[in-house]
């Protein structure tokens, strides 16, 4: 379906086998890169526990329409967009709150949005979890130099001497994030991002080959939008505290949004029950890397 917004109508896809189970959105990543048919191909059986939402963010998969009014791709409009979500799921399931489960990107934006409207969540749960967006591109930046003249990559040494340390325009942040994705900072082993994309539109129900398209599309339009304020953003210090429990689920090799960083981040985060899950044999994409372990703590967080 398509819920109406402020200039924009928005995919969500709702799926469970009991309308009294615990609820679920599933904030995906980017900015831009919907991650529903993915979701559904490696983690369709959260469904048999809990009524999983899956919603298409402004800009990308099936809510892109090159006729989004720029000046709406903001952080606070995110913000805004996730509460009528929020409010829509809670009228038609009738009940009180419900959880999120952020992925990367998604991880702060469900943090932004729990800090602001705890009394409509359940808990949090953030994998793939930024803490300080300024410090992650540091980090990952560093890692990739170092890997680079470890490897002895002069090709990569000379991209990297061209684009500099961050702060990045997204020309340059695409330049640094596909050596990350090469030196498996991203996907610390198969399957790769483009292989689940390609099996998710063809086996997924709800999916076909021309939401490609419309993905594609939606991570550049997204990135290009939000990325400068994204990269800007600083979780320890716009979110020193939450009212709801927290768990982080970490991929131990994340270069992407550092687990150390998120680690400390969550010990000084105030908040009524906080809890540290790892994924021993992922990167930053733990929900498609080990997507057994990554059920598991969810429900393991949720019940």
């Amino acid at each position: 379906m398509l819920l109406p917004m402020k200039g924009a109508r928005e995919y969500l896809l709702v799926r469970g086998l009991n309308r009294e189970a615990p609820v679920a959105i599933f904030l995906h990543g980017g900015p831009g890169g919907s991650e529903t048919a993915p979701m559904r191909l490696y983690n369709a059986p959260l469904e048999d526990h809990l009524t999983m939402a899956y919603w298409d963010q402004r800009g990308t998969g099936r809510s892109y329409d090159p006729n989004i009014p720029p000046e709406t791709m903001t952080i606070p409009q995110f913000v805004d967009d996730l509460d009528q979500v929020v409010d829509y799921l809670r009228k038609r399931l009738g009940q009180q709150r419900v959880w999120l489960i952020g992925h990367s990107w998604g991880s702060a934006l469900g943090m932004l949005y729990a800090r602001r409207n705890a009394a409509k969540v359940a808990g949090y749960i953030g994998t793939g979890q930024v803490a300080s967006n300024p410090q992650d591109e540091v980090h990952a930046y560093r890692f990739v130099l170092d890997e680079a003249r470890r490897r002895g990559d002069r090709a990569a040494l000379a991209r990297l001497g061209k684009i500099g340390p961050p702060p990045y325009t997204f020309d340059r942040l695409m330049v640094r994030d596909r050596l990350l994705e090469e030196y498996g900072g991203v996907f610390h082993r198969p399957p790769d991002k483009w292989r689940i994309v390609f099996e998710a539109l063809s086996e997924v129900p709800e999916a076909g080959i021309g939401d490609l398209y419309r993905l594609w599309r939606g991570i550049e339009f997204s990135q290009r939008a939000l990325w400068p304020s994204f990269a800007r953003l600083d979780l320890t210090e716009t979110v020193p505290a939450l009212d709801v429990p927290v768990t982080f689920v970490l991929g131990r090799f994340d270069q992407r949004t550092s687990s150390p960083l998120a680690v400390a981040y969550l010990e000084a985060l105030r908040a009524p029950s906080k809890r540290l899950i790892w994924l021993e044999n992922s990167a930053h994409n733990g929900p498609f890397e080990e997507p057994a372990a990554f059920r598991a703590a969810v429900i393991d967080a949720i019940f």
